[in-house]
This record gives C-alpha cells, sequence and structure tokens, in this order.
C-alpha cells in the first residue's frame, strides 16, 4: 500500500472512532517518540494550546485504547507521557464476560514496555487472556475523580502471580494499544479528572446586615461529563477522501 492510500485508510479509521467515541476528540499525529527505557517513554504530538489540548488529557488510539495523558503543551504541540512509562500509574479494573468487576488494582509501566498490575485483592480471580480497562474511579465524598475516563481498554493479562501467603496478587498487563508503531491518536478534550471546584463560602455584606437577594447556593462538585460526539473531522489537504457509501 502507498503513503497516500495508507494516509488514507488512516484518516478514515480515525474519522470513524472520532464520530462513534462518546467522547469529544481532537485527532493528532504522532512527531516524535521515545519508546526506550532511557528517559520517559513519551509521545510528542502535532496539536498544542492553539488546538484546545491541555495538560491532563488522556490520549487514546483509533481502537479506544489507552495510549497516555499530556504532561507537557505548548502553542502547536504536546508531550505525551506513555502508559507504559513507569511513573504511570492507572487505577484498572477485569473487564469481560468472565472477568471479576472487583477484581481492581494499580496498572503501572515495567521497564521493557510491559505493564503490572498490582494491589488485587487475592480474595478476588484474576485470570489470564482477561481485558483490563480504566476503573475511572471517585471518591467517597466526589471531589476526587480518576484522570483516566472509565472503561477505556488498558490491555490484555499475560500473566498471574499468586503467593497463598500474601493478601494482595499481582498481573502482567501487554498494553492494548500499538505503542512502538502508533502514527495518529485521539485526544479526548471533555472530561475532566482530579480535584473538583471548591464550594464558594458566604460571608456577610460589611454592614453585617444580611442581603436582600436569595441566598447563593454554593457550586456543587464537578460533574461527570455527558459525551457528545466530535465534530466530523476535516482531511489534511491533499487527503483523498474516500467517497460516501
Amino acid at each position: 500500500m502507498d503513503a497516500i492510500s495508507q494516509l488514507n485508510t488512516d484518516w478514515t479509521r480515525l474519522a470513524q472512532a472520532q464520530q462513534d467515541s462518546q467522547y469529544q476528540t481532537i485527532i493528532a499525529r504522532v512527531l516524535v517518540r521515545n519508546i526506550t527505557d532511557i528517559g520517559a517513554r513519551t509521545f510528542i504530538i502535532n496539536r498544542g494550546l492553539a488546538d484546545g489540548i491541555s495538560l491532563e488529557q488522556v490520549v487514546t488510539d483509533a481502537g479506544g485504547a489507552v495510549v497516555g495523558r499530556v504532561v507537557k503543551v505548548q502553542t502547536y504541540d504536546a508531550t505525551i507521557l506513555l502508559v507504559n512509562d513507569t511513573s504511570t500509574t492507572v487505577i484498572g479494573r477485569e473487564s469481560g464476560p468472565n472477568a471479576d468487576p472487583n477484581a481492581i488494582g494499580n496498572v503501572q509501566g515495567q521497564v521493557g514496555g510491559l505493564l503490572l498490575m498490582s494491589y488485587v485483592s487475592s480474595t478476588e480471580t484474576l485470570s489470564k487472556g482477561t481485558a483490563v480497562v480504566t476503573a475511572g474511579m471517585v471518591s467517597p465524598g466526589g471531589d476526587v475523580r480518576s484522570p483516566y475516563p472509565p472503561g477505556l481498554l488498558i490491555g490484555t493479562i499475560l500473566s498471574v502471580a499468586r503467593d497463598p501467603n500474601q493478601v494482595v496478587q499481582s498481573a502482567v498487563v501487554q498494553p492494548a494499544a500499538d505503542l512502538n508503531n502508533i502514527e495518529w491518536v485521539l485526544v479526548i478534550t471533555n472530561y475532566e479528572g482530579g480535584f473538583a471546584s471548591p464550594e464558594p463560602s458566604t460571608s456577610p455584606s460589611p454592614s453585617g446586615s444580611s442581603s436582600a437577594g436569595p441566598t447563593a447556593n454554593p457550586t456543587p462538585a464537578i460533574p461527570r461529563v455527558t459525551p457528545t460526539p466530535g465534530p466530523t473531522p476535516t482531511p489534511p489537504p491533499g487527503l483523498v477522501t474516500p467517497p460516501p457509501h
């Protein structure tokens, strides 16, 4: 397949993924990658502040698998810290027909590029070949939320390590995204994780008397985003757009 045909194929797949996504996304191309164990595992993409990219936004591939999150953003480019970097930790859980939904643990990058799902209760069941997705956990008070939306594919369990004398178990996970060869990614722009906005405090007027107006209602914590389909992307100049079916 020549370069133009491949570009058309990639763009068509990304455009369809963008339409199917429950989140608003921006398509970006990988410009520079460091996928070695020397330094942080990162991508530099060709989208930045001018395109609506901001810190901590989550990045996926066209199939919806986690690639990483934005850790640095400039006007026209941004740096993505990959999910398999040793400094990255994602709360993950098993997913699938035979999965244990209570099997939740920390998924962290390892030297060599694989992932380790650790601190999973030994009372739960981890199974080889089962998918691991983002848990998207929220604190009991609702004031802290995972930076990763729930249900995004992280990878597949390759092996499980159990010790009858331990209260926790672990599993080696293969990342679902092809981090060695991926050329295009999707940046989720309408999900907000982390700390919720603090509620504003009300104070009496300078005269000490209460205001004649209605009592202000405190601002609630940041609600979960209601996902909306993203706009149909415009192909880059020179790209041959396949005819509609």
